[in-house]
């Protein structure tokens, strides 16, 4: 019986723990069906919001409308959010100089109340202006002139492909993925199940390329515990009993 009673317990944990994990970390997911693909990993700690942006893209840029510099996201309830970070974790400028501390926070912005955006969503992040974004305000130093998000700089590629144009190959660009934090200044705790419309942007103009990220399937619920093997085997004997009681009574 004990081992029945501690199936239960890990199954109630397991019942526990998924709806918890899944709060704190999400991987949505997009493509164009032809040559794009994005992913945004989002996570939680604490009051911190944390995206990272990357670029998979099974080819690499050829064209300004290959390159990703934005993300747009709605979150349940409108929670305040303020710039905090841009890094590279990891990853590097191509085409310009990659600054030691991976710090990239002067080229990008975060806006959140966005009006016209990609899939009409409230919060977003871009490298590129496009009549949405003021100034940098990731608490960055500016790397390329002039001092604004403006044009392709910074944008995100899996990689620069063979053909690429001068519109592509004249820009520091960031491969493969940025990571960003945003604070929230709320007093309930954020939930990633209260994330939704997110949406990718391409290139330099809201005329170019964006979708639609896909968030993954709920994970399914735990499964019921089986039986231990003593159960089962007191359970035959039992309906053994029984059948040979009606047989001897016959």
């Amino acid at each position: 019986m004990r081992t029945h009673i501690i199936g239960v317990f890990f199954g109630a944990l397991l019942a526990v723990l998924l709806p918890m994990s899944n709060a704190g970390a999400l991987l949505v997911s997009g493509d164009n069906g032809i040559n794009l693909a994005a992913t945004a990993d989002f996570s939680i700690s604490g009051n911190f919001l944390i995206i990272t942006l990357s670029n998979v893209a099974p080819s690499g840029a050829e064209v300004p409308a290959d390159v990703l510099t934005g993300v747009y996201f709605d979150f349940l309830g409108a929670p305040d959010f303020a710039p905090v970070s841009a890094l590279l974790n990891g990853n590097v400028v191509v085409q310009g100089a990659t600054p030691a501390d991976g710090n990239v926070g002067g080229e990008f912005a975060y806006n959140g109340n966005v009006s016209g955006g990609p899939g009409s969503a409230q919060y977003g992040i871009s490298a590129a202006g496009l009549g949405i974004f003021g100034g940098p305000n990731f608490n960055g130093p500016d790397l390329e002139t002039p001092e604004a998000v403006a044009g392709l700089n910074y944008g995100i590629v899996s990689s620069i492909g063979a053909g690429a144009n001068t519109g592509v190959t004249n820009k520091p660009l960031i491969q493969s993925a940025v990571t960003f934090t945003l604070e929230y200044s709320g007093s309930e705790a954020l939930s990633l199940e209260d994330l939704s419309n997110v949406w990718f942007q391409y290139g330099t103009s809201l005329t170019e390329p964006s979708f639609t990220g896909e968030f993954p399937p709920p994970p399914p619920p735990p499964l019921a515990p089986l039986p231990e093997p003593a159960t089962m085997a007191l359970l035959g004997m039992g309906l053994g009993g029984l059948t040979l009681r009606k047989m001897m009574g016959k």
